[in-house]
């Protein structure tokens, strides 16, 4: 079992154990899921044969407590059926659990190079909190949550420097629309407290439950500002989620 990033152009796989680019809670999380799964001899996935259990990992890192939200993609249909990944989440929960947050396991069979499998069905939380939670410490400085279901952004000392940014172009009193929103960090951030409304958008279901658990910790004058709707952006602006704005941000994929 190889764990590590693809060459470039390739589907050959690269192990990195100590990658200077990752946070070391990366390192140290791909390092507890090759020793565990080594040991209870679960196969890679090899694209040819359609053979092995383990496609892919995903470590995000929560950075107040240091550990590790890790995403198995599994080459099974649902978890009740895959005793490889049982006894793989087991064996994290049980000897790893100074990194490890969460265990999510996204299952995805057949070929091709999508990663996860979108439907919802195919998402297990096998181990911990749903979410791991997050501060940018700018403007009115949200705490947010980030499921492996959603976008978010690998670097977020150098994101939190953007949104710094986004919030000097936001004019007190304005109406400001955000397209591709995610689960709201720009607008929720750099705006709620400075504008006269907030429309926010993005298409990805699964972002609507952490809004709505951002925003409702908001006092009540912040909280009627704040609008989200599940659309994409072609479709927001369509719909006239931009009519009226003052100022639109846009943070597409």
């Amino acid at each position: 079992l190889e764990i590590g990033l693809y060459k470039g152009g390739s589907h050959e796989i690269l192990p990195i154990p100590q990658c200077r680019v990752h946070h070391p809670i990366v390192n140290e999380a791909a390092a507890a899921v090759q020793i565990e799964a080594e040991a209870l001899r679960i196969r890679g996935y090899d694209d040819m044969s359609g053979d092995g259990e383990l496609r892919y990992i995903q470590v995000a890192v929560e950075r107040f407590s240091q550990k590790a939200q890790i995403t198995l993609v599994w080459n099974d249909v649902n978890f009740r059926v895959a005793a490889e990944a049982q006894l793989l989440v087991k064996a994290l929960k049980q000897n790893h659990g100074d990194v490890v947050h969460s265990v999510w396991v996204n299952f995805r069979t057949g070929g091709g190079n999508v990663i996860f499998s979108r439907k919802k069905e195919d998402w297990h939380l096998a181990y911990g909190p749903e979410y791991v939670t997050e501060r940018l410490g700018v403007g009115s400085n949200p705490t947010f949550p980030l499921s492996p279901k959603m976008f978010r952004q690998g670097n977020l000392d150098q994101f939190a420097k953007i949104v710094e940014s986004v919030e000097k172009y936001v004019p007190a009193g304005a109406k400001v629309t955000e397209l591709y929103a995610g689960v709201g960090i720009i607008g929720l951030s750099a705006a709620l407290h400075k504008c006269e409304w907030l429309r926010m958008s993005d298409e990805n279901p699964a972002n609507l439950a952490a809004f709505l658990r951002i925003k409702a910790k908001f006092a009540p004058e912040f909280r009627g500002k704040a609008k989200y709707e599940v659309l994409s952006a072609e479709d927001a602006v369509e719909e006239g989620q931009v009519a009226g704005a003052d100022l639109v941000i846009v943070d597409p994929p």
